[in-house]
């Protein structure tokens, strides 16, 4: 290996148009939750409230998965080092 040729510490993740979709419907995902903390001031019944939790909760899963299925392992770990970068103390 040359002097000024830099070891890569991790594989290159892929990334296609499938990659970066999945990336951002896992993205989606997380921003269907800020809506549960709309739920209690909407002017509906309880049993409203409860199938709009239960729908979000859904659609939410859904999309994870479906974002996690296109983006496949390596999405998920991307995902995962991006939130837990900024949890990190410097």
């Amino acid at each position: 290996m040359d002097p000024g040729h830099k070891a890569e510490l991790e594989p290159s993740s892929p990334r296609g148009v499938a990659f970066w979709a999945g990336i951002a419907l896992m993205v989606a995902s997380f921003s269907v939750l800020a809506f549960y903390l709309m739920i209690p001031f909407l002017p509906v019944s309880l049993e409203a409230m409860t199938n709009l939790l239960v729908v979000g909760m859904l659609v939410s899963w859904g999309l994870f998965l479906l974002g996690t299925f296109l983006a496949g392992k390596e999405g998920y770990l991307y995902l995962k080092r991006r939130v837990a970068s900024w949890f990190r103390k410097s």
